[in-house]
């Protein structure tokens, strides 16, 4: 895994640690909107170094330069997102990712959710997270990235 991913983990265990430390409900809520703000970053930040380190080592450099440009700005990873993304490198990614899905909807409720989530705070939106909730949605994600490392090879 990318150094930049693990730092990011990292991070976000160390928000989740703090927010768990927190007798002030008000200020959990606030650092529970953070780690899901984090969480959905986690997993735009992973799939561009994958794509990145993937292209690298595989096409020559002038592609390898237009992809990263072209991913740079990959936002809104929601599952259809994430699966129609990787269908444009490969129908097999694709296909490994859809039944990978299909076997843990949890998984996909999980990622859509953190999403979602996200979108409604950056827009202001009220939202009812919990730290537990994010949590969950943060672990289920870890369990995507893990299958994505191995999809994406």
């Amino acid at each position: 895994m990318n150094i930049k991913v693990k730092q990011s983990i990292k991070e976000i265990d160390n928000a989740i640690q703090l927010a768990e430390s927190q007798e002030d409900d008000e200020l959990k809520s606030h650092l529970a909107n953070l780690v899901c703000i984090r969480v959905s970053g986690l997993v735009e930040n992973f799939l561009k170094t994958r794509i990145s380190d993937y292209s690298n080592k595989k096409v020559p450099k002038p592609v390898s330069r237009y992809l990263s440009h072209k991913f740079a700005d990959i936002t809104n990873l929601k599952e259809s997102k994430l699966r129609d993304t990787l269908g444009l490198f490969s129908t097999e990614w694709q296909e490994q990712f859809e039944r990978f899905i299909q076997d843990n909807q949890q998984l996909k409720a999980s990622l859509d959710s953190i999403i979602t989530n996200r979108n409604n705070i950056a827009h202001g939106q009220h939202v009812s997270l919990t730290l537990k909730s994010v949590k969950q949605y943060y672990d289920d994600i870890k369990v995507v990235i893990m299958e994505l490392e191995k999809i994406i090879k």
